[in-house]
Formats: structure tokens, sequence, C-alpha cells
């Protein structure tokens, strides 16, 4: 299924939000430190800015898919989902960190 313009101009603003956070990326990189709670934050911020926007419906963090309950056997976990309209978009923490390129993956 193809991506929608809509779809893909918002990516393009995450993409976008952190690029301008590239100093700390090279700095994380630099000193090889490891900061998924950083990077969770400013997904969040980020999304929750597009959502004040009217860009995107809403987000939520962590979600289960599949059989969910206490126990419950192939539960699986996905770091992001986002609705904007009537169209949800799952994904993984490092799906959404390469959501604009490899300028991203070279801060190192």
């Amino acid at each position: 299924m193809p991506r929608s313009i809509f779809m893909d101009s918002i990516l393009s603003d995450i993409g976008t939000w952190f690029l301008q956070r590239e100093a700390a990326l090279r700095v994380f990189a630099k000193h090889d430190c490891r900061v998924e709670g950083w990077f969770k934050g400013e997904a969040l911020l980020c999304l929750e800015n597009l959502r004040r926007q009217g860009r995107l419906e809403e987000f939520e963090r962590e979600v289960t898919v599949g059989k969910s309950g206490w126990g419950q056997k192939d539960q699986q976990k996905i770091d992001l989902r986002v609705r904007v309209g009537d169209v949800k978009k799952s994904g993984s923490r490092d799906a959404w960190a390469n959501c604009d390129g490899s300028s991203l993956a070279r801060a190192g």
C-alpha cells in the first residue's frame, strides 16, 4: 500500500525534528552513548507537537499487538503507532529514526 503524500509530509516533519538535534546525536555517537530514553522523549515531544497542530489524530507508544493479557503467548509490542485520519502506521524506533533517510544514521 503506497504511503500518502500527507504521511510523507509528517515523516518529513519528524525527520526535520531530529535533524535539528543533529549536534546532540553526533556527541552521543562520538562517545558511543546509547540514549534510548532521550530518543523516546524527543519522539513524544515531536508527535505531541504534530497532534496539537492537527497534523495527526493520535499516537500511542509501546502498543501490544496480537493476543493481549497476562501470560499470553505471541504478544508483541511496537514502539509507536500513529493515526492520521483513518490510517494507522506502526513502527519500531529504528524505522522512525531512519524516516528521513541516512543522514541520522551517519551521525557517528
